[in-house]
């Protein structure tokens, strides 16, 4: 029985410290807030550029994405790791698309005082 509940305590302490482990190439909120705003507002872009052409508009949301993904040193596969990461960690993807929500009304206030 004391073999048993140490076994037990044993996988219960690496199941919970495996959960709090990063990904060593994880990319931290600050970068990805940034990367994320430019991927939204390029396939918002692809969007006005192709209305209606469903099809167009696949091949040039790709396309700007890729262009955007390079222009920050990253590859859809490194990018994915993180954005999948922040996907199955809630508490994480919060704050993450809270850092999003923030940047792009920080942003918003700057273009309208710009417009003044």
């Amino acid at each position: 029985m004391k073999f048993l509940s140490f076994i037990l305590i044993g996988v219960i302490f690496i199941s919970c410290r495996s959960q709090q482990s990063k990904p060593a190439d994880l990319l931290p909120v600050d970068s990805m807030k940034v990367i994320v705003w430019d991927l939204i507002q390029g396939g918002e872009m692809a969007s006005i550029e192709y209305p209606g052409y469903k099809d167009s508009f696949n091949i040039q949301s790709m396309i700007l994405f890729e262009k955007i993904l390079a222009g920050y040193g990253l590859d859809k596969k490194t990018f994915f790791k993180s954005f999948d990461y922040y996907a199955q960690h809630p508490d994480e993807n919060k704050i993450l698309f809270d850092s999003i929500q923030k940047y792009g009304e920080r942003h918003r206030i700057r273009i309208y005082q710009e417009v003044k």
